[in-house]
């Protein structure tokens, strides 16, 4: 989207996976103006990247690949990402965090079926990403006695994962 549309152009991914290459993480320390060395820190660089990009004012998302980081930093989910806090900041109510992903979603187009549980397929790896979002939701809800917006977060956990063949 940002090279063919021109889109988004302020949005960095990063494969956290490419960042042990030299010049990858030159191009990326470049660009943002964090500087990491992996191989240097004694806490998880990950980690140290996210809380480097956040005191910069980044915006920072992370897929739940980025295990060390969802861990050790506040964070909530905001789609099939998730939204990163400096350390030892509050969480947003879940009621928010329902309303943004509420409104996040209804801007999703699904001209299609959803896919059966097929672990070879993406498409079932995506819609199981959908549905976490939606679970992890529901679970947060279900502690405050909302029951409209914990069963609506229900039947989209329901309704987005993978179907049954």
């Amino acid at each position: 989207v940002q090279d063919a549309l021109g889109e988004r152009r302020d949005v960095i991914v990063i494969s956290w996976t490419l960042m042990s290459l030299d010049d990858y993480r030159t191009r990326v320390e470049e660009r943002i103006g964090v500087a990491i060395d992996p191989r240097r820190l004694s806490s998880p660089a990950s980690v140290a990247f996210a809380e480097q990009a956040l005191e910069r004012g980044h915006a920072v998302f992370v897929d739940g690949q980025i295990g060390g980081v969802v861990r050790e930093l506040p964070t909530y989910p905001h789609g099939i990402l998730f939204r990163v806090l400096p350390r030892g900041s509050a969480l947003p109510p879940i009621g928010e965090v329902f309303a943004i992903n509420k409104a996040l979603f209804e801007k999703f187009q699904f001209g299609y079926p959803i896919p059966t549980a097929d672990p070879e397929l993406y498409s079932t790896y995506v819609h199981s990403e959908y549905a976490r979002t939606w679970a992890i939701i529901a679970k947060a809800l279900a502690a405050t006695g909302n029951r409209e917006d914990y069963t609506y977060a229900l039947d989209m956990a329901r309704a987005l994962g993978p179907q049954a063949p």
